[in-house]
């Protein structure tokens, strides 16, 4: 199971790599 804190971090990152790449 995946808390909801990890959930989040993991999203933040993903746009953050996002809007650093594009």
């Amino acid at each position: 199971m995946f808390s909801r804190g990890d959930t989040e971090r993991k999203m933040r990152r993903a746009i953050s790599l996002s809007l650093f790449l594009f």
